[in-house]
């Protein structure tokens, strides 16, 4: 989410929306990247010990899926660091659902609680089958 989140502020800051392998991507794969998504955040979340440093081994290898991959670590045929594309859209759902969009981003750039964020978003709703 942090850099996602910082990503999509940078597009306002600037109102520059970039096209790169990444946002390419991002918008042809969307649904099996949420799969994966949430598939990995649960491996991750079921791994992570910050009296231990944090990712255990199969906690680290599902993160690092999603950043911090260039030189290895993406899923195959993945382009790397989906977790920046990822970010980027669960943050605009989230100010764009928002009643007050400049407190949004000022609890983007916080970042005080992820899965608050994720939650309030909505972003997984596109996903639910109705």
């Amino acid at each position: 989410m942090a850099e996602g989140g910082a990503e999509y502020v940078a597009s306002i800051v600037t109102g520059s929306s970039r096209t790169s392998p990444k946002i390419d991507f991002g918008a042809a794969h969307e649904a099996e990247i949420w799969r994966q998504f949430v598939k990995d955040r649960a491996i991750a979340n079921g791994n992570f010990d910050p009296s231990k440093g944090g990712f255990g081994g199969a906690g680290r290898e599902a993160f690092g899926h999603w950043l911090y991959n260039g030189g290895g670590g993406a899923l195959p045929g993945w382009t790397s660091d989906m977790g920046y594309w990822l970010g980027m859209q669960i943050s605009k759902a989230y100010v764009e659902r928002s009643t007050d969009p400049h407190a949004a981003i000022r609890e983007l750039l916080a970042l005080q609680d992820p899965a608050e964020i994720l939650r309030k978003s909505h972003y997984a709703d596109k996903f639910t089958e109705r």
